[in-house]
Order: structure tokens, then C-alpha cells, then sequence
């Protein structure tokens, strides 16, 4: 995955969320473990920009961001 530039605070547990979905739906775990990182990657990558802290990924985004399907 591409690193992005810059601090961001809750990417980590955005993954460990995001895994342990994909894992409840019955997902291989390879599976899972790409489709999460995924979904991390598109979160980041819209990440919310507060202010001069850290940015926070952007979970909420257009309804589309989890589906990864």
C-alpha cells in the first residue's frame, strides 16, 4: 500500500475494526486482511483534517467506503 504523508491518529484502529467485520462476516482471513487494508487505504486518503493535529480518517465518508465488494 502507498504510504501517505503526514501524522494520523486512529488508522490502527480503523484496521483492527475493519478486520474484525470482514472476519464476522466470514471471510477468509486473507480475504479480510486485504479488504480491510483497503477500506483503511480510502479512509486515509480522505482523511479529515482538523485543524494543525493529526488527521483522522475519514469513516463516514459517502456510504461507499466499506462496501470494497
Amino acid at each position: 500500500w502507498p504510504r501517505l504523508t503526514g501524522p494520523f491518529h486512529g488508522s490502527g484502529c480503523t484496521l483492527a475494526a475493519a478486520l474484525a467485520a470482514r472476519l464476522a462476516l466470514g471471510e477468509p482471513v486473507p480475504l479480510a486482511a486485504e479488504r480491510a487494508q483497503a477500506y483503511v487505504a480510502r479512509t486515509l486518503a480522505a482523511a479529515f483534517h482538523p485543524g494543525c493535529g493529526a488527521a483522522i480518517p475519514r469513516r463516514l465518508g459517502d456510504g461507499n467506503a466499506e462496501s470494497g465488494r
